[in-house]
């Protein structure tokens, strides 16, 4: 669910402490706006629900969960295009959330040489 490259690249490593505080703000934060994100499918604002999947598209790359942040793209590009498509893109960033927590529960990702 994460990638390593990119966390190293970015931070220098997955258990870089600073790292690991952006990772617990982050997952504190996401569950908010996956809950959002089935309020405003099930509310029909589109719009907001664009907003809301660009904020964790932008959040999950930033930690690099970069399966999160594809379907919250690809949400974010359909929420104001292809109404048909959200409630399939609005599950699939559900589950990749749902991937991602349970990793961060498991104590998150972990560096090559770690």
């Amino acid at each position: 669910m994460f990638d390593l490259v990119q966390i190293e690249e970015q931070w220098g490593s997955a258990s870089d402490d600073t790292y690991r505080m952006i990772l617990g703000i982050f997952a504190e934060e996401c569950a908010g706006l996956c809950s959002k994100a089935l309020l405003m499918l099930a509310d029909g604002r589109r719009d907001q629900l664009a907003h809301v999947a660009h904020g964790v598209r932008g959040a999950a790359a930033n930690v690099g969960a970069f399966r999160l942040a594809e379907c919250a793209g690809l949400l974010e590009a359909a929420a104001t295009h292809d109404e048909n498509a959200l409630v399939v893109l609005v599950a699939e960033m559900e589950y990749a959330w749902d991937a991602v927590r349970t990793e961060i529960e498991a104590g998150g990702p972990m560096s090559h040489g770690d």
